[in-house]
């Protein structure tokens, strides 16, 4: 099995977090010269060194985040989160910290069934809108889907998207809502609000991922990724009963691992149909919306200004470049 790394760095006093630890789990004290103290029990291992630098190894991602949601709790910590023998580096912000505390009390105090909903393609001006909705039932799924290493799909790469996507259907209830380019523009003609849609697409995925009564009514909690600056939009576009389970809407909500869940599978459907877009026309597409314009241009002499709006969203200031472009 795989061993996972993260070190965190912190300003307390660590003979007192020494103590704390001892407390909280069995360790047995190792040895380790070049360390301020080397701490081993069957979980995993963590040293501290003198710098402040506290590195933790454990192949059980779960056991890692309690232990750094743990060390994090110091209040004259300043924490660096860094996942060494991952693809991704981040840095830990109190948002993410108070919701990881939240993953693990729910796992720890009682898990109650509930939803996470993500979209994929909202900034890339090629290429469809996709909403991806996860139902996590049981607490089990929450802790594999922790230890295949699922979590916000910015962080991976395509291959690595399509490798868990095949993972997470197997272990959850998924669904995906694919809004293609022209069906995007035609919605967006008639809405004229990007949040108004986005609350209507995740609305929609989370329809049909409830649509069982039996699923319906075990699911207790739906956490978003909020889009909006008022909670109110999703609101809006949630039928009534849904409106009277407990709904979050969190920035960064890929921190919940519902969420992170539903962004790998709306992503690895943004990229699926991506693929099959470049094999159509015989070109790569490019994702994103800041490189895109002089390859737009081209697809246009290629292709014809129509024949660009069944590919790209028209909504985009992009669109209008690419324009001013070709009449240049």
């Amino acid at each position: 099995m795989s061993q996972h790394t993260q070190v965190i760095e912190v300003k307390s006093n660590l003979d007192d977090m020494r103590k704390k630890l001892f407390a909280k789990w069995d360790f047995q004290s190792i040895n380790n010269p070049q360390a301020k103290f080397q701490l081993k029990c069957d979980n995993g291992v963590i040293v501290a060194y003198s710098s402040g630098k506290i590195v933790v190894q454990s192949s059980d991602n779960l056991w890692i985040d309690k232990v750094c949601v743990f060390l994090a709790g110091f209040e004259d910590s300043a924490v660096c989160h860094k996942k060494i023998s991952t693809e991704a580096s981040l840095r830990v912000n109190e948002a993410d910290k108070l919701q990881i505390r939240k993953n693990l009390n729910s796992i720890d105090n009682g898990f109650v069934p509930y939803a996470g909903v993500d979209e994929s393609g909202k900034g890339d001006f090629f290429g469809p809108l996709v909403v991806g909705a996860v139902f996590i039932e049981k607490e089990e799924i929450t802790k594999k889907l922790m230890s295949l290493g699922v979590r916000d799909s910015k962080q991976l790469s395509d291959r690595k998207i399509l490798e868990l996507d095949s993972a997470i259907r197997s272990l959850t209830k998924c669904e995906t809502l694919v809004i293609k380019p022209y069906d995007y523009n035609h919605l967006y003609s008639h809405i004229k609000n990007v949040n108004k849609l986005l609350a209507w697409g995740h609305a929609n995925t989370l329809e049909q991922l409830l649509s069982k009564q039996i699923v319906r009514k075990k699911c207790q909690k739906i956490v978003f990724d909020k889009f909006a600056n008022s909670d109110d939009r999703i609101l809006d576009a949630l039928k009534a009963d849904l409106r009277s389970k407990e709904i979050v809407q969190m920035h960064r909500g890929e921190a919940d691992i519902a969420v992170a869940a539903a962004s790998i599978i709306a992503r690895a459907k943004f990229v699926i149909e991506m693929n099959e877009l470049s094999k159509r026309y015989g070109v790569s597409f490019p994702k994103g919306a800041t490189h895109v314009i002089d390859f737009g241009r081209k697809f246009i002499e290629k292709f014809g200004l129509e024949e660009l709006q069944s590919v790209s969203k028209v909504s985009f200031s992009t669109y209008s470049k690419v324009i001013e472009l070709r009449i240049l």
